[in-house]
């Protein structure tokens, strides 16, 4: 006996290419700027602190002041997000983090960049980062179609116990 053809079959066959998505095409294009600016950020925030100060000691500390928010408040910043638009928090955490280094050029071309502000950025741009990096695949399936985005992985296994 063969099994019938379900409606959820036919909708998996009649499934939109992402690349012809506009929507996604968006997603995936501010996401590929917004992973750049994450990698000049990285390296550039540790190269200006330690240009400024020629200390080793506080390169490391602006280095763990970008991961301190993204060990700590990920769950918590998690569980918040869940609660609110997904696409807006994506597009307003990659806004902040856009004006938070905007705001670092701007002090670095006007002579006036301190190792405070670099802190404070690095900061405010690891809580950027764990507030957008936690919201990526949820926002993909929220802002895409519902047919367009890939089903997220199933576990194949049960645990023992």
């Amino acid at each position: 006996m063969q099994p019938s053809i379900t409606q959820s079959d036919q909708s998996e066959a009649r499934r939109i290419p992402l690349w012809r998505n506009r929507d996604y095409l968006v997603l995936w294009s501010g996401q590929t700027v917004s992973l750049i600016g994450t990698g000049i950020s990285q390296t550039a925030f540790p190269l200006l602190v330690w240009d400024l100060t020629h200390s080793a000691a506080q390169v490391g500390f602006v280095g763990g002041l970008g991961t301190l928010p993204y060990v700590f408040l990920s769950l918590l910043v998690g569980a918040l997000i869940d609660r609110w638009n997904r696409k807006r928090v994506m597009i307003l955490c990659d806004i902040g983090r856009a004006l938070n280094l905007a705001s670092v050029l701007a002090a670095l071309v006007f002579g006036q960049l301190t190792v405070i502000q670099l802190y404070f950025n690095a900061l405010a741009e690891g809580t950027l980062l764990s507030s957008s990096i936690s919201r990526r695949w949820p926002a993909c399936r929220a802002w895409s179609p519902r047919n367009s985005c890939p089903p997220p992985p199933r576990r194949t296994r049960r645990p023992k116990g």
